[in-house]
């Protein structure tokens, strides 16, 4: 009989750099053009760990940053939202990173406000990421702020 099981984390990288983070208001996206683009066609992951983290600022009670997976077709982005308050679409939801409402007001990296989401599926061509900030808070313009994805695969054994 077979065993299948999760391989160990792929090759890591950081989709949303910390310069398309800082500020973000509540309320606003992340532009995909400024999204660092993650090729899955030769590692064909089918599934992602992402991790969120920021410095500063106190979330709201049911304060939320919103995962968006927009897909490379046929060499475009069927959508390349700007930066600001118009969503990518609800297709392109992936996970809601889930925030607590802990006052951070230091930019040590003990002290960010980290959230992760497993197991989020991902498609075998390149794609970009945006968040959504439905936080309560404003990012801050200090320390780190960054999402970043851990890819992994089953296995057969």
């Amino acid at each position: 009989m077979a065993i299948i099981k999760h391989t160990s984390i792929g090759t890591t990288a950081e989709v949303i750099p910390s310069a398309s983070i800082i500020s973000l208001a509540q309320l606003a996206y992340t532009a995909a053009s400024a999204a660092t683009e993650y090729n899955n066609e030769s590692g064909l992951n089918l599934y992602a760990d992402f991790a969120l983290a920021c410095s500063s600022g106190t979330p709201s009670g049911n304060g939320y940053v919103a995962l968006y997976i927009v897909p490379e077709v046929d060499g475009y982005y069927p959508v390349t939202p700007v930066q600001g308050t118009v969503s990518p679409g609800e297709g392109f939801l992936a996970a809601v990173f889930p925030l607590n409402n802990t006052a951070v007001t230091s930019t040590a990296a003990s002290a960010c406000v980290r959230s992760a989401v497993y197991n989020v599926p991902i498609p075998p061509q390149k794609f970009k990421c945006v968040i959504g900030n439905f936080s309560g808070m404003t990012f801050s313009s200090i320390g780190t702020q960054t999402v970043g994805i851990y890819p992994h695969n089953l296995d057969v054994a």
